[in-house]
């Protein structure tokens, strides 16, 4: 698809008294801004040693296309400068002030660039906030969609999946960041089982086996919203990662050997090793806590000493030592024994 082309401005009312490449300053002015604001495919890098018209002329033959945006700058090109021709009317508007015969006489300098800049700015600001409200509303139609899909109930704020299958409680919340314009999903299992064992171990009486945002737990980046395609990543999110990962629950030698071998390095090692203690995995809790001495040997020391130093009555009180906490509760309430026996620098 073709935006616009310098070519295509040569004849009719173009000044007869101007060169050619005057006739790709405009575009070139529209392509430096989208570069600049990250809204340009990979073969575009911002270059301030060329005017904005001959970096278009240079670059792009005059020529704007479909191939010079990414997903984000194509859906705004095809409003802004096709669809409803708004940037024109814009860049007449940034330069009323100057006295030139016609736009075609502006000048290819960074000062032009300037002036239209700010109007463009503004334009988009405006044309984001647009589709944010749109794909918002998207992000409600597709939580139904999800709910019917994967078999999740919906909570009365209607952002959160859940679905109960005994002992846990499975919560998917969609945390929408307008600021930035991206969809923050976090993860929840929960059981009572696992909260009654933290109370009689005088622990914290929460009931989350996992809290973990999506990103994090399975290292991908946070979902952008910015388009209606974004919908489809997060439903093969679901599919591929969110849904095996939550069905591996149901069989307990699956879930425990995922953990045992540090399958999702991003579960906090505190709840994992709380979690496998409370279903009595104690083998394979003492197997991950000689993986996480092995992953943090550069501090494994300072893990020991907490153990000798703090432990007392089967357990720990040391503000800022939840690493020891956990691991010294094993060793001694679980008579792990000392673990750093078990545990050598690679």
């Amino acid at each position: 698809m073709k935006f616009d082309d310098a070519s295509w401005h040569y004849g009719g009312d173009y000044p007869n008294e101007l060169p050619q490449e005057n006739a790709a300053t405009h575009i070139g002015i529209f392509l430096i801004w989208c570069i600049e604001n990250q809204l340009t495919s990979k073969i575009h890098t911002l270059d301030k040693s060329k005017t904005p018209g001959k970096y278009c002329l240079e670059n792009c033959d005059g020529k704007l296309t479909d191939e010079d945006f990414n997903d984000k700058g194509l859906q705004f090109a095809k409003y802004y400068y096709d669809e409803e021709n708004f940037y024109f009317d814009d860049y007449n508007k940034a330069l009323v002030n100057i006295d030139i015969p016609s736009l075609y006489h502006a000048e290819d300098t960074w000062k032009t660039y300037n002036l239209v800049r700010n109007v463009l700015n503004i334009s988009f600001t405006k044309w984001s906030k647009s589709q944010l409200k749109e794909n918002f509303q998207s992000l409600e139609e597709f939580i139904v969609r999800a709910a019917e899909k994967f078999s999740y109930k919906i909570t009365k704020g209607g952002l959160t999946l859940y679905r109960n299958k005994s002992p846990y409680k499975f919560e998917i919340t969609f945390n929408k960041n307008t600021s930035k314009s991206t969809l923050e999903i976090t993860l929840n299992v929960t059981s009572r089982e696992i909260k009654k064992w933290r109370e009689s171990h005088g622990l914290s009486s929460n009931n989350s086996v996992l809290r973990s945002s999506y990103s994090n737990f399975f290292n991908s980046d946070v979902i952008s919203i910015e388009s209606n395609s974004s919908f489809s990543k997060i439903d093969e999110a679901l599919s591929t990662l969110i849904e095996p990962f939550f069905s591996s629950f149901s069989n307990p030698e699956v879930i425990t050997d995922d953990l045992a071998n540090l399958k999702y390095p991003k579960w906090d090692y505190k709840s994992a090793l709380e979690f496998l203690m409370s279903i009595k995995q104690f083998q394979k809790a003492r197997k991950l806590a000689i993986k996480l001495f092995q992953k943090n040997i550069g501090q494994y020391y300072d893990y020991i000493g907490h153990f000798k130093t703090y432990r007392h009555d089967g357990l720990i009180n040391y503000a800022g030592a939840d690493f020891a906490l956990v691991l010294a509760r094993m060793s001694h309430v679980f008579e792990f024994g000392d673990l750093s026996k078990e545990v050598t620098p690679e």
